[in-house]
């Protein structure tokens, strides 16, 4: 019997990826190498025009990430690549898949595991773009990878981040300054490990980016630049001064130091002088040298202009403390009246209580007894008092209030 017809009609079965029914590592691992055997074989291309390879196999791989294992990781992200390289009609469906995924994790869960690993694909990707990029590619930067530098766990996909970006630059170098404004939008105000990602991965920028560009960022960069020399983090100072050090950004500041000399010359004057760590002191006294070497007469009028804000700084602030010392003066007069007011009020609030319970014919008949014996007096207020208590409050108090009537009258 010939066999071969027989088995030439059987279908052959489908290849899907799911790992449910693999409960250790080994046998993962097993399957991955398999299905990546599988993909690079010389039959991949005619396999996936007869249905063989599905979409379906995409969201697996990528569902498969969030694993906190970093072996299985790396066969998911061979698999994905080797994917994508070989299956040329999958390739639009696969991207827009890694950047559902990039989507969720900067606007919803902000899952940390598998995303250095879709970093690292994109930035594959990202290297087989043609030049001139197309419009939706140079979107996927501003979309995409520049929020991804306000997400609180960039600590751990910093480098695979920088990657992509440094792909975007060798493509083309005009995006340099968009990815600064970009930067300085993002600026963490917090986390110093942040901020010092933030100086390093600036500094690869200003290395590949495009001098025309410079006019238009560098005064909001080095206000920033400032700040962070400014700080009371001593790495994120020592990172910011080592910029110095970069020939690029020498050769930039060289060619535009009358912008940056004011707005950086205060911090660092200020550092030098009063930093509590020897190195940052010396970093930054290496700075002004340079910085009195390219214009002495620059230099000397900056520094002539810094000690005069700082003496209006100090007799503004003296005249602050004049001005809230009479204020304090002032509230204590006013505490002392309002006092005084509040005694005489409350007295007076008291006598129109007493007139309210007493009639004037009552006052007058209290008048006329007010020589009588005080067991007298007693029985006469005693029909006018609810309490034992009350009476010999209410009796003290009209006592007094008669005795000065009587004292006016006389006068």
């Amino acid at each position: 019997m010939d066999y071969s017809e027989k088995t030439s009609d059987i279908p052959e079965p489908k290849i899907c990826i799911s790992t449910s029914d693999f409960e250790h590592l080994e046998q993962r691992q097993t399957f991955y190498e398999n299905y990546l055997e599988y993909l690079r074989g010389p039959e991949i291309e005619s396999n996936k025009e007869r249905g063989l390879i599905e979409q379906n196999v995409v969201p697996k791989i990528l569902a498969q990430l969030d694993t906190e294992l970093d072996e299985e990781r790396e066969y998911l992200k061979a698999i994905l690549c080797c994917a994508y390289q070989m299956c040329s009609g999958l390739r639009a469906y696969i991207q827009s898949e890694i950047n559902n995924v990039f989507f969720r994790c900067i606007h919803e869960t902000e899952q940390v595991d598998g995303i250095p690993e879709l970093l690292e694909v994109f930035a594959e990707i990202i290297g087989g773009y043609e030049v001139p990029l197309k419009a939706e590619q140079e979107q996927f930067l501003v979309d995409i990878l520049l929020p991804m530098h306000k997400l609180d766990n960039l600590e751990f996909y910093p480098t695979e981040l920088v990657k992509c970006i440094t792909q975007y630059l060798e493509k083309n170098n005009l995006l340099a300054g968009p990815l600064i404004v970009g930067l300085l939008r993002f600026w963490p105000k917090m986390s110093t490990k942040k901020e010092v990602l933030f100086i390093e991965e600036l500094e690869g920028i200003l290395e590949m980016a495009d001098w025309l560009q410079f006019d238009v960022i560098q005064e909001p960069l080095f206000r920033q630049i400032a700040k962070c020399m400014s700080s009371t983090s001593s790495r994120v100072a020592e990172q910011a001064l080592y910029l110095w050090v970069n020939p690029v950004v020498l050769s930039l500041v060289e060619a535009n130091y009358e912008i940056i000399m004011p707005i950086v010359f205060p911090a660092l004057h200020v550092i030098s002088h009063n930093k509590w760590v020897e190195d940052i002191m010396d970093l930054a006294l290496q700075v002004l040298s340079m910085f009195l070497r390219m214009d002495k007469n620059l230099f000397k009028e900056l520094a002539f202009n810094f000690e005069a804000e700082r003496e209006k700084g100090k007799q503004f602030e003296l005249e602050r403390e004049m001005r809230w010392k009479k204020v304090y003066e002032l509230e204590a007069k006013n505490r002392a009246l309002h006092f005084k007011d509040q005694k005489l009020q409350s007295t007076s609030q008291k006598l129109k209580f007493e007139f309210k319970i007493y009639p004037e014919s009552i006052i007058e008949e209290l008048k006329s007894e007010l020589r009588e014996p005080k067991h007298k007096l007693h029985q006469i207020y005693r029909p006018y008092a609810g309490s034992r208590k009350h009476s010999v409050q209410m009796k003290s108090t009209i006592r007094n209030f008669l005795l000065n009537v009587e004292k006016n009258e006389k006068t």
